[in-house]
């Protein structure tokens, strides 16, 4: 019997390296079913940044119950639309039906502000396009659909944008993170943006797309065939951790 075959992981950071082997499936994979791979590794980034806030005096005051950056956009790639839409799946039957009424509720509010909205599922053109967008979003105070009495009820396969927004200044100012000096804890890599950018190049699309958390799964639904072509995984994951370290080194 052949041995599985496994990566080496070796991933210098700003903050020390990050070392492991990995499982490689023998057989082609799309990009998608690579996500919850990638997130465990960036959740590793995002682990050593917060560590090294923590020694500077400056931990994190996230934790639980506290849902206020659960009304800004959240930006989540292709691939990881198609991942959370297959994670709905393993929720409750009850905690389905309570989601998806939320996510219809939300795209009926988001129906109500077509610019906003064609602006949302479009690739921004510059960074303040992006801004501008995020903020009308934000100023309409939608709730994130997974979020349940302030608290993330899709905590285990939220995506990496969640995991990476930490802040050390006091959780008051996340009230209206446009208007007061919230202190992000930085980051140095985004995840989501790699991720998009490799499914842009691998289907040739005119430019990396970055959609709402709060309409994926309906976007999933409208484009089933962004989803439909495999690679071998010993060509998707060193390609996407190469990539990753092109970014920490930029």
């Amino acid at each position: 019997m052949a041995a599985p075959r496994t990566f080496a992981l070796d991933l210098p950071t700003p903050h020390g390296a990050i070392r492991g082997t990995l499982p490689l499936p023998d057989r082609p994979v799309r990009l998608s079913e690579i996500v919850p791979v990638a997130v465990g590794i960036g959740g590793q980034v995002v682990a050593q940044a917060l560590r090294r806030a923590a020694d500077d005096g400056r931990p994190t005051t996230c934790g639980p119950a506290c849902g206020a950056c659960c009304r800004q956009l959240v930006p989540v790639s292709a691939p990881e639309a198609f991942a959370v839409s297959a994670a709905l799946g393993a929720l409750t039957p009850d905690h389905h039906t309570r989601v998806n009424a939320r996510l219809s509720a939300t795209a009926e509010a988001l129906a109500a502000h077509p610019d906003l909205l064609s602006r949302l599922m479009t690739p921004a053109a510059d960074d303040a396009t992006a801004a501008a967008t995020a903020h009308d979003y934000f100023a309409l105070q939608l709730p994130c659909p997974f979020l349940e009495e302030e608290s993330c009820s899709f905590h285990r396969f939220r995506p990496s944008i969640c995991r990476e927004h930490n802040v050390s200044s006091p959780p008051t100012l996340c009230g209206d993170p446009f208007a007061n000096p919230v202190k992000p804890i930085a980051i140095p890599v985004r995840l989501s943006e790699i991720l998009a950018r490799a499914h842009a190049h691998l289907y040739a699309l005119p430019a990396p797309l970055l959609l709402p958390l709060s309409l994926a799964p309906t976007w999933v639904a409208d484009h089933p065939d962004l989803d439909r072509l495999a690679w071998p995984a010993d060509r998707l994951l060193p390609d996407l951790i190469a990539a990753m370290q092109r970014a920490m080194a930029a």
